[in-house]
């Protein structure tokens, strides 16, 4: 903490830093659970290999594409779990990250009001940005984004523990969580 004074808008401006951060982190998170699916697979001396291969692919989409290839050698083709697998990896891919992107991503531009409160608006990059934050508040819409990744990593470890080697007792797959695309 110092001593200095805030300067005009800081509170927004902390807030909004604070969302993005929240977002980066889940989505780390979730990202480093889908690496470690993808280590599971493999057999258990080859786990660490496993784990380099995934952090060596340099994008999340193509770490993600990684995944889904090697459970489609590894898993039978009408199991639950790549069934599962492949619901996860679809709604990653259409729908939470491009979330995770406009959060990341998109710029923000500071306002002062006539009333001399801060505003903090985004800066249209592209049509789908626009499209994703038209007609609602930076912050609710991020908050929004954040929910739906931690929804995704707790419907990733659900199916990392069914798919466990080392799992005791019987397989459960975890509840499909509700996803959206926009906050309501």
């Amino acid at each position: 903490m110092t001593d200095k004074p805030a300067f005009h808008g800081q509170a927004e401006r902390d807030a909004h830093a604070m969302a993005i951060g929240r977002i980066a982190m889940v989505w780390n998170e979730y990202q480093a659970t889908l690496g470690e699916i993808y280590a599971d697979l493999f057999a258990g001396d080859d786990w660490n290999l496993a784990l380099s291969t995934w952090y060596a692919i340099p994008s999340d989409r193509t770490q993600r594409d990684a995944l889904r290839a090697v459970a489609m050698f590894k898993l039978a083709p009408s199991s639950k779990g790549l069934e599962e697998l492949n619901w996860l990896l679809e709604k990653t891919n259409e729908v939470v990250s491009f979330q995770r992107n406009v959060g990341l991503h998109t710029r923000l531009f500071p306002i002062t009001a006539e009333d001399g409160t801060l505003q903090i608006y985004p800066v249209a990059q592209n049509d789908r940005i626009v499209k994703a934050l038209e007609n609602t508040t930076v912050l609710k819409e991020y908050a929004h984004y954040e929910s739906q990744m931690r929804k995704m990593l707790g419907f990733a470890v659900g199916v990392q523990s069914a798919l466990s080697s080392k799992r005791t007792g019987q397989e459960v797959w975890p509840e499909r969580p509700q996803i959206s695309k926009r906050s309501t």
